[in-house]
């Protein structure tokens, strides 16, 4: 089966999701927060341009390779020590919030994809990779993540706060 990036595309695929988790442990500190999101589905039945005309055939296996794809790329990350938000698992039970071109989401799903970014950043601490770690350390970072979840507290709200503004004004039109 011919792929968009090339025929090898799909058996490097694991290899540079593994060469990405590689180089996000190499450069990023150890309490960084990394959360990688799957790829939320797409319709049956596409019309966004994103798909080239003579890859049109591609089209009738396109949900089953993106939910292959996540798998493959949501158990490398895994491994790695990196959070997972399975945005297709989500998604796949409301299709209707798709738009018209069957790839892009209305502002009610993408305000619940930030809501679930929020929840899930609020929820989770940063820890440490390595073992090695002096627990001077930690204890600084979770000092400092107090800040940082007191200040997403305060935004949660104000994202509350907007959505049922927005939500009586698509009532009120």
């Amino acid at each position: 089966m011919y792929c968009r990036y090339g025929l090898q595309s799909k058996m490097d695929y694991p290899i540079n999701i593994s060469k990405l988790m590689t180089s996000l442990n190499a450069t990023m500190p150890s309490d960084a927060l990394v959360i990688w999101t799957t790829s939320p589905p797409v319709a049956s039945k596409v019309k966004a341009g994103f798909l080239p005309p003579d890859l049109s055939h591609l089209q009738n296996g396109l949900m089953r390779e993106i939910q292959s794809a996540n798998e493959i790329a949501s158990d490398i990350v895994v491994r790695y020590g990196f959070n997972v938000v399975d945005f297709y698992d989500h998604f796949c039970w409301k299709l209707w919030l798709l738009e018209d071109d069957g790839v892009h989401w209305k502002g009610e799903a993408l305000r619940d994809m930030s809501g679930i970014m929020l929840k899930c950043i609020k929820e989770l601490r940063p820890r440490p990779r390595s073992a090695l770690d002096h627990p001077s350390k930690r204890r600084a970072t979770k000092a400092s993540w107090s800040t940082v979840q007191r200040d997403l507290d305060a935004l949660v709200d104000r994202l509350r706060d907007l959505q049922m503004v927005v939500t009586k004004y698509q009532r009120n039109n």
